[in-house]
Parts: C-alpha cells; sequence; structure tokens
C-alpha cells in the first residue's frame, strides 16, 4: 500500500494571494478552509495519479508506458449568491498516488508484468453541512507486458490515460464505471479494476485486487475519505494509488485507474473517469495526457484572487425644474457592501454611445451634480481592484 491512510489533517486556510499554491500527495484526505473573509474566484489545476509503467525485459525493450492522470481546470466564485461557494467553508483535497511499477529481470519463459492502476484526485466542498463533489480528475490506468520465452508479446499494452468522461474506459469486453461506479475484471484471473465516487471496482473473484470508492456510503450517510488503492499477496503484484476512487492492483493485467468512475482491468488498465460540477463552475477544462514512464502522484494546485463584489448598485436623481437653470443631482448607492469598499470611486461617463462611454467626471462618494440632460453611465470600481459594477441612467428635465 503507498503511503499512510486516513489520518486526520489539521484543518488551516487556503492562501489568498496571486501565488499558484500546491497541494501534494499525502496517502490520506487533506482538509482546508476558504478565509472567512475572503470574496473572489478559486482557480484549481488538478491531477491525477499515473498508472503504474511495465518493463519486460532488462534492455528497455519490452517497456510499456503508464497511463497518465487526467488534467482538469476550474474556476469557481467564492460569495453568498446561488451556485457560490460560501467563504469559510471546508475544502478537503483527495489527491491520487501513482500506481507502482513494475520492472524485470529477463529471460523467463511466461511472465507477466504490470502495473498498478493510479489513484483518481478529488475536490469537494463542504457547504450547508453537506459535501459536495466539485471535480474530479481521472488515475491513469497500469501497463501490461509479457514476455515468452524471452521475447516480449504482441499483446502487450501501455496503461490508458485518465479520462475527460465521467465514465471510466473500457478495456476489451470488461467495461469502465458509469456515473460514479467502478470498472470491472474480467471473470477469471487476478485483475484490479479502478474504483469509483461511490462504489468500489467490481472483480468477480479477488476482492482485495480492486481500487477502493472515494466516498463510499449507503443511504447519503458517510464521509468522502478517499478508496485504498487495490492491494495483493502475490509476488509480482503492484499496488494501486490511494484516491477518490482507488487504483487497481496490477496483477495478471494493467490494474484500472481510479476516478469519478473506475477504469476497466482486462490485459492493461483503463483509465478512470473525469468530472466538473458545472453547477458551480463558472469556467473549466479537461484533458487527457500522453502515457508516460516517468510515473508520479497526482497534485492540486490553487489560487485564491480577490476580486470586490458590490450586489447592486441604484441611482436616484433629483431633476431640477426646466426654469431653474440647473442640472440634476444624481446619487449612486451601492445596496451591498464588498470587503474593499474603502476606496470606492464613481465615474460618470456620457452613454449617448453605449459601446463607447466617454468619461465626464469622477466622484468620491457617488453624489453629481448639475447634470444634464442625456443618457449617462456610473461606473462603480475599487482603486486597487478596477470596475465591478456600471449602472446606466436619463436624464430628462434640467436648465
Amino acid at each position: 500500500m503507498l503511503g499512510p491512510f486516513f489520518s486526520h489533517a489539521q484543518i488551516t486556510d487556503l492562501a489568498a494571494g496571486t501565488d499558484w499554491q500546491r497541494i501534494s500527495y499525502n496517502g490520506t484526505y487533506q482538509d482546508f478552509k476558504i478565509p472567512d473573509d475572503f470574496v473572489g474566484v478559486i482557480y484549481f489545476r488538478m491531477f491525477g495519479g499515473d498508472g503504474g509503467f511495465a518493463d519486460a525485459q532488462q534492455d528497455g525493450s519490452c517497456l510499456y508506458k503508464g497511463g497518465a492522470g487526467a488534467e482538469v481546470y476550474q474556476e469557481l466564485i467564492v460569495g453568498d449568491g446561488d451556485n457560490e461557494i460560501p467563504a469559510g467553508s471546508t475544502i478537503r483535497f483527495i489527491i491520487g498516488g501513482r500506481g507502482e511499477s513494475q520492472g524485470t529481470n529477463g529471460g523467463a519463459v511466461i511472465v507477466y508484468y504490470c502495473g498498478g492502476g493510479g489513484g483518481g484526485t478529488g475536490i469537494l466542498a463542504k457547504i450547508n453541512d453537506n459535501w459536495v463533489i466539485l471535480s474530479t480528475a481521472g488515475g491513469g490506468g497500469g501497463a501490461y507486458a509479457k514476455v515468452f520465452n524471452g521475447f516480449c508479446a504482441q499483446e502487450n499494452r501501455h496503461g490508458g490515460s485518465g479520462v475527460t468522461s465521467i465514465n471510466g474506459e473500457s478495456v476489451g469486453d470488461r467495461e469502465g464505471g458509469v456515473h460514479g461506479l467502478g470498472g470491472q475484471g474480467p471473470s477469471s484471473g487476478k485483475n484490479g479494476p479502478g474504483g469509483g465516487a461511490f462504489a468500489d471496482g467490481y472483480d468477480y473473484n479477488q476482492y482485495e485486487d480492486t481500487g477502493k470508492a472515494g466516498w463510499f456510503f449507503i443511504g447519503g450517510v458517510g464521509e468522502p475519505l478517499g478508496g485504498k488503492g487495490g492491494t495483493s499477496s502475490t509476488n509480482l503484484a503492484k499496488d494501486g494509488g490511494f484516491g477518490f476512487g482507488g487504483g487497481g492492483v496490477g496483477q495478471e493485467s494493467g490494474g484500472g485507474g481510479g476516478g469519478y468512475s473506475g477504469g476497466a482491468a482486462s490485459s492493461h488498465g483503463g483509465g478512470g473517469g473525469s468530472y466538473v460540477n458545472e453547477d458551480y463552475s463558472v469556467d473549466h477544462y479537461l484533458k487527457e495526457l500522453p502515457t508516460t514512464a516517468d510515473v508520479k502522484d497526482g497534485f492540486v494546485q490553487y489560487r485564491l484572487e480577490w476580486k470586490c463584489r458590490i450586489g447592486n448598485t441604484s441611482v436616484t436623481i433629483d431633476e431640477a425644474e426646466s426654469c431653474a437653470g440647473e442640472g440634476a443631482t444624481v446619487t449612486a448607492t451601492i445596496e451591498s457592501t464588498p470587503p474593499c469598499a474603502t476606496d470606492l470611486y464613481y465615474d460618470l461617463k456620457d452613454a449617448s454611445n453605449p459601446d463607447d462611454l466617454q468619461f465626464v467626471t469622477s466622484s468620491n462618494d457617488g453624489v453629481f451634480e448639475n447634470v444634464g440632460v442625456g443618457q449617462y453611465a456610473i461606473v462603480v470600481g475599487n482603486v486597487a481592484y478596477g470596475s465591478m459594477d456600471t449602472v446606466t441612467f436619463a436624464v430628462n428635465v434640467a436648465m
């Protein structure tokens, strides 16, 4: 088994700022908290664990690469609006570990060499006391290499890389997991499919071979703790990586990758599925990466970027009588004050051409006097963060 398992991590605040921060694999879940006063955008870039390679000859002539963990990028808003993550929420990182790789001393009559499947990487948020999956990057499947009378067999295969669909990769007649379930292993033999978010990989014979569910619960009860990688006591077996879900063991085939849905195992291991929660995501992409012999654990990079926000800006117009000889008095009022409201500015602009607003004058308190007839816009902004809201209006009677 790769790494410690299920040790509780101390909850600390995520670091806010312009620099990318990194959460590395440690074999268990890791909890952090969004700062209580933070308002802005969280950027995540995450990778599933790689599947192990298999090398059946000493000279490297029969080396088959492990599948790479998938890459997922996601942007989310922190705030109190619909489909936003509240400040102060706990963010749980379940980082996928790499599957073990297997080399050889060569020269055997018939020997299988198989890599373990990589674990999926998952990010979850605890919102109103309920855990919500934000995104998952599928782990890579393990490679399969076989020697026959000292020669590299034709049926050898690289592991499947983590895929961009929510369903795990199928291999041969074995199906990848669907909708959060684990992948399938063959009806005979010792092969480890990958675990999904909600169910272990399904192996007809060897339960411990399979990658375990990232969040195993019955009737909606349970904690998302991550899933163990598949294991075996067989000499040539290579363990799968811990993750969301766990990678399958590499034994008589490469292990399937864990992920939102697990990869199948039959010859090589299929890649695990990936997922983005579009209810909370304002931007995202998913990417399948090339197979690799430089097998690595997954990881997450994150960045918290402050964004001043205003719930709504309203305008009050005190129009003068037509004979008064004065323009209107216009007052802009913000209905909700952002944390960075101490350095606000208000720019009055001519909006007669809505596609080309022309600056007229500025105000520190949102009050503009002697405004003539016309179409206008007031842009509210912060000195450090720029414009945050724009409201348009018309003055109909003046002078």
